[in-house]
């Protein structure tokens, strides 16, 4: 079994790590501050730890497929997440649902800690994807 290697100093690597009293940082004036992960990395994040996106009980299927099941999915402000997967593991219908594209058949989406749902357009400014193939939704104008 291969060793897990360290990344080097400085390397951006996310984290959900929680620390308290992170010194601030040191290019920016915007209140953001630096936190050091199990590696040593550093990522940065809002001083307030608030979450860009969670999801609970999210569920999605097209009729007797289960696209997705019961996903729980918190990302704080200022980590960058990608999805990997085989196919047909749900990460193209997680990204369309987190985007709007498509609606849950059940469980709840919040963005930037105000929930998001069916007819609030309005907050897709708040959201930016690319989705591996362009696709025209029928409900959607422009």
């Amino acid at each position: 079994m291969p060793q897990r290697t360290r990344p080097e100093r400085g390397m951006f690597v996310p984290s959900l790590s929680n620390q308290r009293g992170a010194a601030p940082c040191p290019r920016s004036q915007c209140g953001t501050a630096w936190r050091n992960d199990c590696y040593g990395a550093r990522l940065m994040t809002t001083a307030s730890g608030d979450l860009a996106l969670a999801t609970r009980g999210l569920r999605k299927s097209y009729g007797n497929r289960l696209a997705l099941a019961g996903l729980d999915l918190s990302v704080p402000t200022g980590v960058v997440y990608g999805f990997l997967g085989p196919n047909g593991a749900g990460k193209t219908t997680t990204m369309r649902l987190l985007t709007g594209l498509l609606h849950p058949d059940a469980g709840t989406i919040e963005l930037l800690g105000r929930p998001f749902g069916r007819g609030d357009r309005r907050r897709l400014f708040d959201v930016g994807a690319l989705v591996e193939s362009p696709t025209f939704y029928p409900y959607l104008s422009g």
